[in-house]
């Protein structure tokens, strides 16, 4: 009687008995989930036993072991990631397994404890959710994070992430086979954490929409499936929900490495001291105008409180200069730096990240020890020049376009002063000629490319950016676009490197005296080079600027103008020879 009565119900616990006699594990009951631990210590959820159940036990665990990557560091923040590729009976996608690398690194660098999973089956996905909830309850968490970047689609309003074994030809099975996007909501919310948020690049065409169709065409209307996008999730308290455009519509994957709303987001979420709802907003911005107004990313909040993915101790808007370095016995005028010299490696190699082929070199350049300004020469320095050199109109505007408005420097009574907040901020539409000239008249000179790069790598340190050797530190040394200032800011606002030099990366290019050509380093002499012959009108310019990012403002980026042009966020530095 019994056995008619209930014969799924009894299967199921003969099912779990023999589970635990051949794994010689237990069970542990609870209102949500019921947890298979093996030694090693792995969670299987309730909705694991299905048709799968059977290759669950037989089988290796899979993306627990290999597929997990151990967390550098732990913190008050937690963040599941996840990227589905590699599906076996719909479309793979190209760009969510290196989403997730990316976002897996990136949160590491933020502070992050991160659990990364790539292309995982069903049974996998719940049990990376499960891992990830268990860790949640233990309440150290201040901020949980869960990443998805895959297929998913709707069905009556409720979202699903969508396994790569998954093969579904009716609307019925969708609930059996995918992961209910709403579980993570729920196992969040049941932990408690003060913040708590979910991106979800998960906005495509539905995958199975033919097979639904064919379906529904046999046996009634097709009234809950969606052609594409995801539905609105209602955010609970202390949640916000990121979706990579709008619901109902459909993203694009985009041409790069990584999708276009997750290029947008690495792109953002480094920013400093930016709120998450700014961040959200300037990733929406970004993606707009990637897709050609294509795609609109949209978030639905309920946070109270205030979140920084990188908040950092703000630094001072306009710092007073510092004190000259101490002086060594022989040190020439204040406010520059000794710089020992000796032998370095120019340029970068074919194997180092973003070098780009004007900058390849396996060649040692040695160096005689120089000076070198510790800032970039500013307005008022610049004010300085022009009231004490006697010069005509016609030899004043090859040296600097003064009527240009992005100048910072006016000519008032016969005198040239700075505009006004402008007397520390480097000169700008200065030309080559301009910068020689100032150089000489204080008895200096223009640094060659070598000076200048040896000078922002820290010698033999072969230092990638100037100051740091870390993408995510550059803020302190630089200037530039990640900061989002839009404009110059005065000399010294940012962390000097270790040769006690300020913006050697960012706020402006600098002019070099050597000429340019885009295969300088072949020819170059090992030894004090002083670059090539002219061979057109082009000198070098390096450090990038105020709007560069972050790739052109590495120590080996070379560029290059004409120069009797000016540009607004072109200007330079002096170097002084020390004589032997």
């Amino acid at each position: 009687m019994l056995l008619t009565k209930f014969p799924s119900t009894l299967i199921y616990f003969i099912l779990v008995l023999l589970v635990v006699i051949n794994n010689n594990g237990a069970i542990e009951a609870s209102s949500n989930n019921y947890f298979f631990n093996k030694k090693e210590g792995v969670e299987f959820t309730k909705n694991t036993f299905t048709d799968s159940t059977k290759r669950a036990f037989d089988e290796p665990t899979r993306g627990f072991t290999s597929k997990t990557k151990k967390p550098k560091k732990k913190g008050k923040r937690l963040a599941l990631v996840i990227g589905n590729s590699k599906y076996t009976h719909i479309d793979s996608l190209p760009n969510p397994v290196n989403d997730a690398d990316s976002m897996e690194r990136t949160l590491d660098d933020l502070g992050f404890e991160v659990l990364a999973f790539k292309d995982l089956e069903y049974r996998e996905m719940n049990d990376a959710i499960n891992s990830f909830a268990k860790k949640l309850q233990s309440k150290k968490y201040e901020a949980a994070l869960f990443f998805y970047a895959g297929h998913g689609l709707q069905v009556k309003g409720e979202n699903y992430l969508v396994p790569i074994e998954a093969n579904i030809s009716t609307e019925s099975n969708v609930s059996y086979k995918c992961v209910p996007a709403m579980l993570l909501l729920n196992l969040m919310g049941e932990a408690e954490t003060a913040i708590n948020i979910v991106i979800l690049d998960a906005c495509r065409n539905n995958p199975f929409e033919e097979k639904f169709a064919r379906s529904a065409g046999r046996t009634r209307r097709l009234g809950g499936i969606k052609a594409g996008g995801l539905a609105p999730m209602d955010a609970p308290q202390g949640t916000i929900i990121a979706y990579s455009t709008a619901p109902g519509k459909v993203a694009l994957d985009g041409e790069g490495k990584n999708g276009l709303y997750t290029s947008a987001l690495l792109e953002q979420i480094k920013n400093v001291n930016v709120t998450i709802e700014e961040m959200f907003k300037s990733v929406r911005e970004d993606v707009i105008e990637l897709s050609k107004e294509k795609q609109i990313s949209w978030e639905s909040t309920s946070l109270t409180g205030q979140f920084y993915f990188n908040p950092q101790p703000n630094l001072l808007v306009n710092p007073p200069l510092p004190p000259p370095i101490p002086p060594k016995p022989d040190l020439p005028p204040e406010n520059m730096s000794f710089i020992k010299g000796d032998v370095f490696k120019i340029g970068c190699t074919s194997t180092t990240n973003n070098c780009e082929e004007n900058a390849i070199s396996d060649k040692e350049i040695n160096l005689d020890d120089f000076y070198m300004d510790q800032y970039e020469v500013t307005n008022q320095q610049f004010c300085n020049f022009l009231n004490t050199t006697s010069i005509t109109a016609d030899e004043l505007d090859k040296m600097i376009k003064i009527e240009n408005p992005k100048c910072n420097i006016l000519k008032v009574g016969g005198e040239f002063v700075p505009k006004e907040d402008g007397a520390r901020k480097p000169v700008v539409m200065v030309t080559w000629n301009g910068a020689n000239a100032y150089a000489e008249s204080v008895g200096k000179k223009l640094p060659t490319e070598a000076q200048w790069e040896y000078a922002a790598k820290c010698g033999s340190k072969q230092l990638p950016w100037g100051g740091t050797s870390k993408e995510i530190e550059l803020f302190k040394h630089a200037n530039y676009k990640i900061n989002k200032s839009k404009e110059i800011k005065p000399v010294g606002n940012s962390q000097p490197n270790e040769f006690g030099l300020y913006d050697m990366s960012g706020n402006v290019w600098e002019w070099c005296g050597d000429w340019y050509t885009a295969n300088s380093y072949e020819n170059m002499s090992t030894n004090n080079p002083a670059g090539p012959d002219k061979k057109d009108a082009y000198k070098v310019i390096r450090g990038g600027s105020y709007a560069s990012d972050a790739k052109k403002c590495r120590t080996t980026k070379r560029y290059n103008q004409k120069f009797f042009e000016a540009r607004p966020d072109t200007g330079f530095r002096c170097v002084m020879e020390i004589k032997k």
